[in-house]
């Protein structure tokens, strides 16, 4: 807010208590328009509103040529200023103009057409803001004894690195060049909109009345209200009484509660839902909680997926139960069931087997204080399974899978994909041999690192003073800290050197004469958020019940007995094939 008092002309004679007679003249209007009306409307702009782009301001360019079409648009700056670009108006496109906004005189100023103007981009590459200042001008075609002033905003481009984005300059939109002033990419960060400050957003609807009389109005029906936790409700307001909640957000954990003070709630319906809730179509959800022994006689036709948590008896199906904890009822003979089927037993606290069962379609799951499901297959597969979506789907607090076998603890015939992080004893590509794909595999080892690495390498050639700019991806900067640079002169024998190191996402070489090829390898430490998490530790001490065991014992000529597989899954000694 402006710290200087608004001021008027008293135009009330306080002797005579009449308005005052005679012309107004410079000084008084000066008065009026500077010192009140003008910051009053700059006071009620800035803060009845948040700044930014109130309409058109359309940023357009053609990749890989130079310059910015702008289109018409009126925007509002933090400090309550109006900035319109306007058809037939003036603009200020050199960057070189004194930033004093009182410096009016001598500013170059370029016409604004009906469809806006052509911003040049000449003489720029990097990652730029393309922003909007407001500023005024004096017109200095007008006679010696005329003083008018233009609003001519100041369209430049600055920096995208240490950007004050305070409001003095509206950002339109941030541009990506390259050498030469070529446009590659227009973003919207840093753009907004005009925004109104409100804890409170009434919704009204035009009304006709017909009784008593005939009678058209609008009337509030809906209103918006945030919360103190910064959350949000929503609100029907009625033709009488208090407002009736909807819908409340709460701001702390994003909660979202439907009709929280009681009603009906219909997904996909075309009438009014009869029941809590009411559904038209199919439901997905990964779980279902509440009183197990109410849902009798349940009958479903079709089943996707579902997971019923049991707490006492319960029967699915038309036909009586069998007095076990879930009876599943064929309707008819003969009839295949699918879907699945969980049973947990929080209490069996000495069961190794949560559920046993065979079915020519049916599909398992089980649940077990140790192992949800355990299978030893002798001398062949422990555990073959397959499903149309997902052939095994496994979850542990600890271990989600474990698996030995006598070649391969796991086979996997297609792609393979890990979340997390994969440890390994070694590893590397196998495939037919390149030379003799029939008769003979061709095998490699990885690369190894106590450092979570990224590698981009290529060639280049230096230009007529010996110089070259490698462009790195414009995610680079931000997935990799810690680089290394190694260069390679190719055909003759020169000296090569980084002369710029990385910045912007990209660095320059030099040789000692023009036109070398030079190989390029950058290395860089990753620095992601995953990877930030999830250091991988180079040494560390085995735990205590670990020590003396291996994780490969017979390569230190060990017994089996001593692999740390046997500490932390015991069962695996148990090599018993269950009951036929």
């Amino acid at each position: 807010m402006r710290s200087l008092p608004l001021i008027q002309t008293d135009y009330w004679n306080r002797s005579t208590n009449t308005p005052r007679s005679g012309p107004t003249a410079h000084g008084e209007s000066l008065t009026d328009f500077d010192n009140y009306l003008l910051p009053q409307a700059q006071n009620h702009a800035a803060h009845l509103y948040t700044w930014g782009v109130a309409d058109g301001f359309s940023v357009s360019a053609v990749p890989h040529q130079s310059g910015l079409t702008i289109t018409p648009g009126v925007a509002l700056d933090a400090a309550g200023h109006l900035i319109a670009l306007a058809a037939h108006g003036f603009a200020i496109v050199d960057p070189t103009v004194d930033p004093d906004p009182r410096q009016v005189q001598h500013i170059p100023t370029v016409p604004v057409g009906l469809d806006g103007l052509v911003f040049s981009t000449d003489g720029f590459s990097g990652e730029y803001f393309l922003t909007l200042t407001w500023r005024e001008v004096l017109d200095e075609s007008q006679p010696e004894n005329v003083h008018l002033l233009l609003h001519a905003p100041w369209l430049r481009l600055l920096s995208v690195a240490g950007f004050p984005d305070t409001g003095d300059q509206v950002i339109l939109a941030r541009v990506s060049l390259t050498a030469p002033s070529l446009v590659t990419a227009l973003a919207v960060e840093g753009r907004r909109l005009v925004g109104l400050p409100a804890s409170r957003l009434e919704l009204r609807c035009p009304r006709t009345t017909l009784t008593p009389s005939l009678r058209v109005d609008h009337v509030p029906t809906a209103e918006l209200q945030a919360r103190p936790d910064g959350g949000l409700d929503l609100n029907l307001v009625p033709p009488s009484g208090p407002p009736r909640p909807a819908l409340s957000v709460e701001g702390g954990t994003g909660h979202l509660a439907l009709a929280p003070q009681g009603g009906n709630v219909g997904i996909g319906t075309t009438t009014t839902p009869t029941q809590k809730l009411e559904v038209v179509g199919t439901v997905k959800a990964t779980a279902f909680q509440g009183n197990g022994a109410r849902l009798t006689d349940l009958i479903v036709s079709t089943v996707a997926a579902a997971r019923l948590t049991v707490q006492s008896s319960v029967l699915i199906g038309a036909a009586p139960g069998r007095g076990g904890m879930l009876d599943v009822i064929l309707t008819s003979p003969g009839t295949a069931v699918s879907g699945q089927c969980n049973v947990e037993d929080p209490d069996a606290e000495t069961s190794s087997i949560g559920v046993s069962g065979v079915g020519w379609d049916a599909g398992m799951s089980a649940h077990g204080q140790i192992s949800g499901l355990y299978a030893y297959g002798g001398s062949s597969t422990g555990v073959s399974a397959y499903g149309r979506h997902t052939g095994v789907s496994a979850t542990g607090n600890s271990n989600g899978v474990v698996a030995e076998g006598g070649v391969y603890a796991g086979y996997f015939h297609g792609n393979v994909y890990v979340s997390g992080t994969l440890s390994k004893g070694g590893g590397g590509f196998t495939i037919d041999h390149p030379l003799d794909s029939a008769n003979k595999y061709l095998s490699h080892s990885f690369v190894e690192s106590p450092e979570m690495l990224n590698m981009y390498r290529g060639n280049i050639t230096t230009d007529d003073r010996g110089e070259a700019t490698i462009e790195l991806p414009d995610y680079f900067a931000a997935l990799n800290r810690d680089f290394s640079y190694h260069l390679t002169v190719i055909g003759q024998i020169a000296q090569a050197a980084v002369t710029t190191e990385i910045h912007d996402n990209r660095f320059t070489v030099q040789t000692d004469r023009p036109g070398v090829t030079v190989s390029w390898l950058v290395i860089g430490v990753r620095q992601d958020a995953w990877a930030n998490a999830h250091r991988i530790p180079v040494e560390e001490a085995k735990p205590q019940a670990e020590r003396g065991f291996y994780l490969h014992p017979e390569v230190y000529e060990q017994p089996a007995t001593r692999s740390i597989m046997h500490v932390q899954h015991p069962e695996l000694l148990q090599r018993a094939a269950p009951n036929p």
